[in-house]
């Protein structure tokens, strides 16, 4: 049951009695004087005096008007700008002066009830009339008729709701824009009751519960105002609301849900009206009639009552809604209520809204973690442990614990976010011994991760964070959080421990998450040269047991500043095969492949080696081949399996790269090229250090290769332009006795061809003086007739090149006659057109199209373009 009879929230006293009057109508001005109107016409004035004793006011009698009106005045309110009374009466509307209480003006004479309201500085009244409303304003003393309203039924209440009207009817009540006459229906209720709330809000009655409707009609808050029965009159006094019923009067607080009632044993109530400071006045049906006033409890008594039994939503709802200046200490009231509410919503298991509040108020972190047993550091746990009753702990276990825990974690991510700045704390204090806040809230918010949302474990420890490092390390393992816990120790730069749990766990027989090399190749992967001694140490174990994804360790992208010493790690590498018989020298080829073609290393030590490991590799497959046929003629890199592929990788390194030393090669394999051949390999040494003539001596007579050696010749031929010279004396070279070599009809043939074919490469007085002298002249016709053809050729085109240069040095030369025969005038007279200054005698810049400028002016504009006329001209100036 939501209505409470428990507290007061205001006093009753009685005021007066109305001599042998009923009392019909009031209305409270001016905070101390009461206008009462009676069942016979006569208007009571009264004024309420503050006074000290046991009654905190007294009354006296300010005057007494008979015949005010000559029937009961049903309705009466004040208007102090306009000062003016207006009054209901018989059904006629009059208005009186509120100085002198002569009547000003009447209005109608079937009124049922009116309804006034201010917009702006204007004044609106409505009068309902049958199932009519007048709408009038006031106007120099009197009221003006603007519009009339047909209504579907005779109101029983009205009201002004903004520049709408709401209008109760017997059983329902309606919303009526005054422009448009539109209706809408609202709802239902069988007591059309109706007061004005707020500048946005009225109240209105349906049956026992008073509802907050918006000036659109929609209801404004999701609760409403509960009373033990349907009332028979409502009053709004902020922050009160008071309702009259058969044998008394209910009072409740119009904000909040779970607001108390009060009831006021006052029967046979008639009349109420609301007053100044949160009061009331009531008169009761008798005659005489009964006035009291109730008064409000003083707000400050009112508050740490209702503090004390507990009931901080309603002391609440009461602070936030009165005016500064009616309590005090107002900011530290409303924070201690707080306070006090979200150690009462944790007590009741409201985790959420409990850490929300905690949150709001800015309360110290370390007090609401000591709300959970064995968080804080002992010491501290018992300094703030005193602040709260004990009672609060001892319900935190089970799922109640899971839950204030998850309320927990978020209530301190929130306070994170807001002190975003973490430093990685890695002391060796004793965790009784910390007090850094931030220390403390990050092991806190670890811990209750591990109990309630492990997933959040990983990503809270990538980040910085200032947990300490001993307690995070007990709690991860005794959750069994291996994985986290390496993130622990990487966060706290603690790499050797993190790097000896995973060999640990990695060299284990047992089933773990973390069993293989993965995870240890993932962490050092992201360790860069500082930690190099760490990498060397525990790479070993990984190389040995994968080394193909070990090799990840070394090739994983780094920053340029932690880059890894690639000296280092090719040392280590070389070292780890020579002593590990499960490695192979791939793993160091594949290493440097990494180093030159990603990391761009240019240094001939490296790529000398690389060629050492290609070289040796391709010996060593070509033995392992050996049974295959021919095998040692086939062209490099059209071998079959692993010797096709390192043959081929060795050609392409030796033509493409620049930076190994091709002397090392040619002395180091000198047998080796004298035993195995490798013809292509010293082809392209000896091309590397320019000994073309050796080099296609290699193709043509070792190989027998001429489309090579051609091949050879295009792709020299801006580097050296007697390449093809080269080449026609390697033809004319006699065959030697290596097997291969070519038949001396094939050179003859080359030669020949050769001459034909690139007489323009070749020089001719070169080309002569090569030939033998006994070669026939008929063999050469070809030759020496695309030489002449060439030379001819060049002579006609050289006469046409001088005869366009000829007739082009004419055209200048006219052209500069032409510019030298115009006549610029300068006098005494003649000024700048940019800058206004006389030229006289001083240095001037003239234009082709005509403009002079003085050279001030031509030094601060573009040379080719005219500054007066905007034309650009050529690069040249005149």
């Amino acid at each position: 049951n939501r209505e409470r009879h428990v507290s007061a929230y205001v006093e009753p006293y009685h005021l007066t009695e109305t001599y042998n009057f009923k009392v019909t109508s009031m209305c409270c001005w001016g905070g101390n004087i009461l206008f009462v109107g009676t069942d016979s016409g006569e208007l009571i004035i009264y004024e309420i005096i503050e006074s000290e004793g046991a009654r905190p006011f007294s009354v006296t009698l300010h005057k007494l008007i008979k015949q005010f009106s000559r029937r009961a005045i049903t309705q009466i309110e004040v208007f102090e700008e306009e000062e003016i009374i207006v009054s209901l009466s018989d059904g006629t509307v009059s208005v009186h002066a509120l100085s002198d209480h002569h009547k000003i003006t009447t209005l109608r004479n079937k009124c049922t009830m009116f309804s006034t309201y201010y917009h702006g500085d204007e004044l609106k009244i409505c009068l309902a009339e049958r199932k009519k409303l007048l709408l009038y304003v006031w106007e120099r003393y009197e009221f003006v008729s603007t519009k009339t309203l047909s209504i579907p039924d005779t109101p029983k209440s009205l009201i002004w709701c903004g520049a709408k009207l709401c209008v109760g009817y017997k059983r329902e009540y309606n919303l009526i824009d005054v422009q448009t006459g539109s209706m809408i229906e609202l709802f239902p209720t069988r007591t059309p009751l109706a007061s004005p709330l707020t500048e946005d809000q009225i109240l209105l009655q349906k049956n026992n519960i008073s509802l907050f409707i918006g000036h659109d009609g929609k209801p404004t808050r999701r609760f409403g105002l509960t009373w033990s029965d349907s009332p028979l009159a409502l009053s709004v006094s902020s922050p009160y609301v008071a309702t009259v019923h058969s044998k008394c009067l209910e009072v409740r607080l119009m904000f909040g849900e779970l607001t108390q009632l009060q009831s006021v044993n006052i029967p046979n109530v008639s009349v109420i009206c609301s007053g100044y400071d949160a009061s009331f006045y009531v008169a009761t049906k008798s005659r005489p009639g009964k006035i009291y006033r109730l008064n409000p409890i003083d707000f400050n008594t009112q508050i740490s009552q209702l503090q004390e039994s507990g009931k901080y939503k309603e002391a609440l709802s009461i602070i936030e809604n009165l005016d500064r200046t009616q309590i005090s200490n107002r900011k530290e009231t409303i924070n201690s209520l707080q306070l006090s509410n979200a150690y009462h919503l944790f007590m009741i298991a409201q985790f959420g809204s409990a850490m929300q509040l905690f949150y709001n108020l800015e309360t110290d972190p370390l007090q609401v973690i000591s709300l959970f047993p064995n968080f804080l550091p002992r010491p501290l746990n018992e300094q703030y442990s005193m602040r709260h009753n004990d009672i609060l702990l001892k319900e935190l276990e089970g799922n109640s614990l899971a839950s204030a825990l998850i309320a927990l974690c978020e209530y301190l991510e929130n306070f994170r976010d807001e002190n975003e700045d973490r430093q990685v704390v890695n002391g060796n204090i004793p965790w009784d011994e910390v007090t850094d806040r931030s220390v403390i809230i990050d092991t806190t918010l670890l811990k209750a991760y591990t109990q309630t949302n492990p997933s959040m474990i990983s990503k809270f420890l990538m980040r910085p964070n200032s947990c300490h490092t001993a307690r995070a390390e007990a709690t991860l393992r005794d959750f069994s959080k291996f994985k986290e816990l390496t993130l622990l120790y990487k966060g706290k730069g603690l790499h050797r421990k993190a790097l000896e749990l995973l060999f640990q766990l990695g060299s284990s027989t047992k089933e773990n998450q973390l069993l293989g090399t993965g995870e240890t190749i993932a962490y050092m992967s992201e360790l860069g040269n500082d930690h190099i001694d760490l990498i060397k140490e525990f790479s070993k174990w990984v190389m040995e047991r994968t080394p193909g994804e070990g090799l990840k360790i070394f090739t994983a992208k780094r920053l340029p500043y932690e880059a890894l010493d690639v000296k280092q790690i090719v040392g280590l590498l070389e070292d780890m095969v020579n002593n590990v018989d499960t490695l192979s020298p791939s793993i160091v080829i594949e290493y440097l492949e990494f180093v030159i073609s990603e990391l761009n290393d240019q240094t001939d030590v490296l790529h000398n080696k690389l060629v050492f490991y290609y070289m040796d590799k391709v010996l060593e497959l070509r033995n392992e081949y050996s049974d295959f046929p021919n095998i040692r003629n086939k062209i490099a890199g059209t071998e079959p399996g692993e010797l096709g592929i390192y043959h081929g990788k060795l050609i392409n390194f030796l033509e493409e790269s620049h930076y190994y030393i091709p002397e090392k090669m040619l002395t180091r394999y000198k047998n080796e090229f004298r035993q195995e051949g490798l013809y292509e390999e010293r082809a392209i040494l000896r091309s590397k250090i320019g000994d073309h003539f050796e080099a296609l001596r290699v193709y043509v007579h070792e190989m027998n290769d001429f489309y090579l050696a051609q091949t050879y010749c295009e792709n020299h031929i801006k580097e050296e332009e007697d390449v093809y010279l080269y080449l026609l004396k390697v033809f004319l070279t006699p065959p030697d006795e290596n097997p291969n070599s070519p038949s001396q009809e094939e050179l003859t043939k080359a030669v020949y061809d050769l001459l034909n074919n690139h007489h323009m490469d070749i020089s001719t007085t070169g080309a002569l003086e090569v030939l033998p002298e006994d070669t026939p002249i008929e063999s050469l016709y070809t030759y020496f007739e695309s030489i002449l053809r060439h030379t001819n050729e060049k002579k006609r085109n050289s006469l046409v090149n001088v005869n366009i240069l000829s007739s082009e040095e004419r055209k200048v030369k006219a052209e500069l006659i032409n510019l030298r025969s115009r006549v610029i005038t300068i006098n005494e007279d003649t000024v700048c057109p940019l800058c206004d200054i006389k030229i006289g005698d001083s240095v001037f810049a003239y234009y082709p199209n005509g403009r002079v400028i003085c050279y001030r002016c031509w030094k601060k504009s573009d040379p080719h373009v005219c500054p007066i006329t905007g034309t650009r001209f050529g690069d040249n100036k005149e």
